[in-house]
């Protein structure tokens, strides 16, 4: 690295070189293929200067929150640890398991990380006035999208995919004339984004999740007065009709169930046994699409496109993107509630010493300088990717496959580069999700809620929703309100309504304080 290129801490512990150190970096999901020398690479660069040993650990998502927590529990020194509102950040802030980040932010001395992160996004994901986590943050918010074989489509006969009506036409043909392809691969998360097109309406309304809570842990939402002022409640999956009372007109009655009989009805287009051989990745079901074995799979805007990988074993295959959302696919304005904080982040553990945490954080400002941030999130130029252009990058001339999932440490938007053979209908969606008009700001937004004070109860509820998650949200329940009245009783018994009246509290408590 020329020294020009340095940044003024590198010069001078160039001169006196740091003492090597070994910083255990822990990530979920699968190691990507290519990864090692990626590592290889990036200590060489940092040799004559930070002198570390970087110790990446991957752990599948289904053990990564247990793992975590328990190694933390325990004081192993991790120096950076992935987490996110529906992994654990929520329960190990509130125990204060994590260090406070902020003097390293809007500071001239990590010009890397001044340049990545503006004073308005860590401003926006304090909690208390305090830092706990780093936003992981290329887009506002990422659109959910589905990959459909168009070319399947059009053997079959049928009309254009518009909407789910459509679809549903498309994967019945699937199923009944190609018996050996899956229709559908949704990975382990199942049904979780599907049937939820009236969220912008309850939004509208005055209905919110309120950030802190929900995925595969416990989903809440809360309902506003009209004037922003007051809480009228709280519900979770399960509540009866009465617990919507309150709720405002047209939502007083409990329409999650609807959602949950459509899971059940369209539980017949995803690949059997779904719940067990789901991809270990959440929304990463790609994987049996661009092998050409199933006819549509679920994706993120940011995942881009995947017909190239998909022609490397059917030629002939060509993909038609889908947002799943109707207000998104039709690229409305104010199409979004958003509270501007992110949904993945990285944090530093107090187990890591007081010299890691230093060392880490010297690190991560390395990371956000141009070409180390791009061999982490593109790989090895010449191997992994080429340029194609200031900004653009292809694939084109490679053989490696590295995928790194960028979510967990390598996502900002002033370091991305454009894929040089994206398409221009995922460019036009690109382009609208960056837009301002795109989003409205949620009423609380700076709101996170805190289990602290019903850590017993949250947990002993979590263990009997954890029980039906996979199966309410793969729609496997043969009788799903039966399912959801057993567990619902548990959750009674378990401190449930104690952890609705902490929540309808700090989020009053939130909407009190002065503006």
């Amino acid at each position: 690295m020329a020294a020009a290129g340095m940044f003024l801490w590198q010069k001078q512990v160039k001169k006196n070189q740091m003492s090597e150190m070994t910083l255990t970096i822990c990530l979920f999901g699968v190691k990507p293929e290519g990864f090692d020398e990626v590592v290889l690479e990036a200590e060489r660069r940092l040799k004559d200067t930070l002198n570390v040993e970087l110790n990446f650990e991957f752990t599948t998502p289904a053990d990564y929150k247990k793992t975590l927590t328990m190694q933390l529990m325990a004081g192993r020194k991790i120096a950076l640890a992935y987490d996110a509102p529906w992994m654990t950040n929520n329960e190990l802030v509130s125990a204060g398991k994590y260090y406070d980040l902020q003097e390293y932010f809007n500071n001239d001395a990590y010009p890397g990380l001044k340049k990545a992160f503006s004073p308005e996004l860590i401003e926006s994901n304090k909690i208390n006035g305090h830092l706990y986590w780093i936003p992981i943050q290329g887009i506002e918010k990422d659109m959910v999208i589905l990959y459909i074989r168009e070319d399947i489509r059009e053997e079959l006969g049928l009309p254009e995919i518009t909407d789910m009506d459509s679809l549903q036409r498309y994967l019945k043909a699937v199923k009944e004339t190609y018996p050996d392809m899956v229709p559908m691969d949704l990975g382990r998360k199942g049904f979780y984004e599907f049937f939820n097109d009236d969220v912008l309406a309850r939004n509208r309304a005055g209905i919110y999740e309120p950030f802190g809570t929900g995925n595969m842990e416990l989903y809440w939402e809360v309902a506003l007065s009209e004037d922003n002022k007051t809480c009228l409640g709280a519900t979770t999956y399960g509540d009866p009709d009465p617990a919507f009372a309150n709720y405002p007109e047209g939502y007083q009655y409990d329409y999650y169930l609807g959602r949950f009989m459509k899971f059940k009805e369209w539980n017949q287009y995803l690949i059997d046994n779904s719940i067990t051989v789901a991809t270990p990745s959440g929304y990463d079901s790609q994987k049996t699409f661009t092998a050409g074995s199933s006819a549509v799979c679920i994706g993120t805007l940011s995942r881009g496109d995947i017909q190239e990988e998909l022609q490397e074993n059917v030629p002939e295959g060509r993909v038609l993107v889908f947002p799943l959302y109707k207000e998104q696919r039709n690229k409305e304005e104010g199409a979004l509630y958003t509270n501007h904080i992110a949904n993945n982040f990285v944090g530093v553990p107090v187990t890591a010493t007081i010299e890691q945490k230093e060392r880490i954080m010297l690190f991560l400002d390395w990371l956000y300088q141009e070409e180390n941030y791009r061999l982490f999130r593109y790989g090895i130029e010449g191997r992994d990717y080429e340029m194609a252009g200031e900004h653009s990058f292809t694939t084109e001339n490679t053989e490696s496959k590295y995928s790194f999932p960028y979510y967990e440490l390598v996502w900002n938007a002033g370091y991305e580069l454009q894929n040089a053979n994206t398409p221009p209908i995922l460019i036009e969606y690109q382009n609208y999700m960056d837009e301002e008009s795109t989003y409205v700001d949620s009423p609380l937004s700076g709101f996170v809620y805190n289990s602290s004070n019903v850590k017993s109860e949250l947990e002993a509820v979590n263990a009997q929703y954890s029980k039906i998650w996979f199966q309410l949200f793969h729609g496997t329940f043969s009788d799903v309100e039966g399912a959801l009245d057993e567990y619902y009783k548990e959750a009674q018994e378990l401190g449930l309504e104690v952890i609705r009246a902490d929540l309808i509290k700090q989020v009053q408590d939130f909407l009190d304080k002065p503006v």
